[in-house]
């Protein structure tokens, strides 16, 4: 399994040595390949050391993710101040068959104690409020390629693949939280809304607030 490691000195994440550490670990398991991986590696960070644990072989639903984060899970040893997270995108997951599954995944994330970052309709929805609202259709749900779509028509171009090309500074990541948080309002206490929610949002405010993230 692959992850995004941000390394830090007199660091052990091994459960068997009982080593001290000296920084506390945020674990991010995603049904993405690289957009989650790529958008976190272009910030300094302070007293945390990341592991983005990313989809492979196309293992993307939201069984696959937890059963990712659980693994990695049993692996370390945690200590207060860990920070878990589930980072999920709608997209087909809502629809007809794939709903309760969703929900038993959410039910036992909130069990588990791990963090849910919830994207209707997906991490493009993020990634387009850094640069610009979102023009929900008029009709019908909000799908992923509306969110692609006004992304690409914002920076000039965008692929998943290369994410990290996207140029964001700090009044970006802060445009794109007050939008996602006006975005989520009247919605937060739904654990899986249908209706445009990009909760990213609650990772990144997280982490700066903790200081432990510099976007600038």
């Amino acid at each position: 399994m692959r992850s995004l490691t941000v390394p830090l000195q007199n660091r052990s994440l091994d459960r068997d040595k009982g080593i001290l550490r000296d920084a506390n670990i945020v674990v991010i398991a995603s049904e993405d390949t690289y957009a989650i991986k790529d958008y976190f590696r272009r910030f300094r960070t302070k007293k945390v050391q990341f592991e983005v644990l990313e989809t492979e072989d196309g293992n993307s639903s939201p069984v696959a993710v937890l059963k990712r984060i659980d693994y990695f899970r049993s692996t370390v040893a945690t200590e207060p101040g860990d920070e878990f997270w589930v980072c999920i995108d709608a997209d087909h997951w809502l629809k007809a068959g794939h709903g309760k599954n969703l929900g038993r995944v959410l039910k036992e994330c909130r069990e588990k104690k791990y963090r849910v970052a919830f994207c209707n309709p997906c991490i493009e929805l993020w990634f387009l409020l850094h640069f610009a609202d979102f023009e929900a259709p008029a009709e019908g749900e909000a799908k992923c390629k509306d969110a692609e779509s006004q992304l690409s028509n914002a920076v000039g171009g965008y692929s998943k693949a290369k994410c990290k090309r996207l140029v964001i500074g700090k009044h970006n990541v802060e445009e794109a939280i007050r939008r996602a948080k006006a975005l989520d309002g009247p919605f937060e206490s739904e654990h899986f809304p249908r209706s445009p929610v990009a909760r990213v949002y609650k990772i990144v405010e997280y982490l700066i607030e903790h200081d432990q993230l510099h976007i600038g």
